[in-house]
């Protein structure tokens, strides 16, 4: 079970910050997330 475990982590972590995804600019997702956050925090700040 552990090893499972630990294959699932390792997946979801390549899928997440290291998989270029075409559809956003080809940057991995936790990336644009990141982005994005700051994206809207900058104009809530300038509003």
């Amino acid at each position: 079970m552990d090893e499972v475990e630990r294959a699932t982590l390792d997946w979801v972590h390549w899928f997440n910050h290291q998989r270029l995804f075409g559809s956003i600019g080809y940057v991995p997702p936790a990336e644009y997330e990141m982005m994005y956050d700051q994206q809207l925090t900058e104009s809530a700040q300038a509003a």
